[in-house]
């Protein structure tokens, strides 16, 4: 937990930094998104941590690839929750218009680059798709899950990094 407590707690701060910085700059849609997932494959950085120090203080030295996935998953839990709700805050009460921005962003882009007739057609398609994601539940579930995927890759090769058996423990 005290690892996963530690991604969480980065996770908060650099987002929050990112907000700050985003705000006096005056760029907050693209710049959010970049950092956002710069800070979620930097938090997931302690699972690495967490899962070899269970390996070396609690578990002997010894790890196998079950006890690799599920402390790092358990570790992976803990950043995904602050994550989704942290991005629910941040729609909700921090830039209630960061959708609406987004949305009009996207649309101009599709304008400037796509036939008439195929904009007519996307565009709509397009901001449906973002209303949906606007909902606060389904932001904290998309949210939850990208953090948690990403969690899930770093959490197998992790394991795969520290994984030792017995024998292989007994000889350092």
């Amino acid at each position: 937990m005290r690892f996963g407590i530690y991604a969480g707690i980065f996770l908060v701060v650099f987002n929050t930094l990112t907000w700050v910085i985003a705000k006096l700059t005056g760029n907050d849609s693209i710049l959010n998104v970049v950092t956002g997932y710069a800070a979620i494959i930097l938090c997931l950085c302690f699972v690495y941590f967490g899962i070899r120090w269970y390996r070396d203080k609690q578990n002997g030295g010894v790890l196998t690839f079950g006890q690799g996935l599920k402390t790092g998953m358990l570790i992976v839990l803990v950043p995904s929750f602050c994550f989704g709700l942290l991005d629910v805050l941040y729609i909700t009460l921090i830039n209630p218009r960061f959708y609406p921005n987004y949305i009009q962003h996207q649309e101009a882009v599709m304008k400037a680059t796509m036939p008439a007739a195929e904009f007519a057609i996307k565009a709509p398609q397009m901001r449906a798709q973002l209303e949906f994601y606007s909902k606060p539940p389904v932001d904290f579930a998309l949210m939850f899950l990208t953090v948690a995927c990403v969690g899930v890759v770093v959490t197998v090769i992790s394991t795969f990094l520290l994984k030792r058996s017995a024998a292989k423990a007994a000889d350092l």
